[in-house]
């Protein structure tokens, strides 16, 4: 079994200084340490945050957003799990996780929107693990919002999926 946590990085938390996160994004995208390092400072400075979830201390994904508290929206611009961690549970919990955030900020709804035709199954996958939410999924937009049904607000304590 995984031990599970997760951690939010941001302007007042930002991590990306102590380098592990940085190291692990850049391996995972592929791409050159000190780019990556310039590319999260200044989403960071622009108001995202980055929500990564740890399994035994290591990242195994992670949730780049953005709040927008006059429209009450969890603005989810990238969400990815390593593959050799996908469709073990991970990313349901890194939805789960998403999902209370939003709702501790005030959020009525997350929205989404898709890069890839392929991601729409993003929505069907949402809809069947997350009972507690009502999923619209448009089409001609490529976008999905994730509307959250009112229930007082509770930490979700994660699944700890077989590893």
């Amino acid at each position: 079994e995984s031990e599970l946590r997760f951690e939010v990085v941001n302007e007042t938390q930002n991590r990306y200084g102590s380098n592990w996160v940085t190291d692990w994004l850049a391996d995972l995208l592929r791409q050159n340490r000190e780019k990556i390092y310039e590319d999260m400072q200044g989403r960071i400075k622009s108001g995202h945050e980055f929500l990564v979830l740890l399994a035994n201390d290591k990242p195994v994904g992670y949730s780049e957003f953005s709040v927008d508290p006059k429209k009450h929206e969890l603005f989810e611009h990238d969400f990815l799990v390593r593959p050799k961690f996908q469709k073990l549970g991970f990313g349901t919990n890194l939805l789960n996780r998403l999902v209370w955030l939003s709702r501790i900020r005030n959020c009525t709804h997350i929205r989404k929107v898709m890069q890839q035709p392929n991601e729409m199954a993003f929505a069907e996958r949402a809809q069947k693990k997350l009972p507690h939410v009502d999923i619209d999924a448009n089409l001609p937009k490529r976008e999905v919002i994730i509307r959250l049904r009112k229930y007082p607000v509770q930490k979700p304590r994660p699944k700890r999926p077989n590893r």
